[in-house]
């Protein structure tokens, strides 16, 4: 949650210095999510190694980003369990994801965490 508000802040402050130098800048928004569980691990190539990440929970991660919203974090129920008293969660929500069908869902607005 720290490291969320700390992006929040890196964000706002590197915009309003754009803004300063370009004032047809856009507002940057992003999008978040996140799942907890499983995952497999490992090195791939050896011109040009990357670490990566391989599981179904990682897939599930990746589809809480793309059912975001900007500017908020969508998790999942898993990850909501671990930390139910945080201030700023939305209400419940089932969202349809691309082959998962309808999953349980908070979004998380890191603005009311302050």
């Amino acid at each position: 949650i720290n490291a969320t508000q700390e992006l929040d802040t890196i964000i706002n402050s590197t915009f309003q210095e754009g803004r300063k130098k370009s004032p047809w800048l856009e507002p940057l928004q992003i999008r978040v999510g996140i799942h907890v569980g499983e995952v497999t691990a490992g090195v791939l190539g050896e011109t040009l190694p990357k670490f990566s990440l391989f599981g179904h929970n990682v897939n599930t991660a990746a589809r809480m980003e793309q059912a975001g919203k900007p500017n908020k974090i969508r998790v999942s129920e898993a990850f909501h369990s671990l930390v139910p008293d945080v201030e700023g969660w939305g209400e419940f929500e089932m969202v349809q994801m691309k082959n998962m069908g309808e999953t349980g869902t908070f979004l998380l607005d890191p603005l009311r965490l302050r």
